[in-house]
């Protein structure tokens, strides 16, 4: 559970699901599991979060982003 988690070649939905995993094990709460989803992203999708609203539930976010990403 150590270190940093990177998006990589990953889809989005995978990374979501991971971060809820390793969340449920750390007992992060849900402004951590944002911080730590966020955190995994590289810049463009960083960007893409920021057209799509930041203030959407990390659920919702998550949904919006892995659609785009099967574009």
């Amino acid at each position: 559970m150590y270190g940093t988690i990177r998006k990589g070649d990953m889809t989005i939905d995978e990374l979501y699901r991971k971060i809820l995993r390793i969340g449920r094990r750390a007992n992060y709460r849900p402004k951590e599991l944002r911080r730590k989803f966020l955190d995994a992203l590289s810049l463009p999708w960083l960007e893409k979060v920021e057209d799509i609203g930041e203030h959407l539930p990390l659920n919702e976010l998550s949904k919006k982003l892995y659609e785009i990403e099967l574009c």
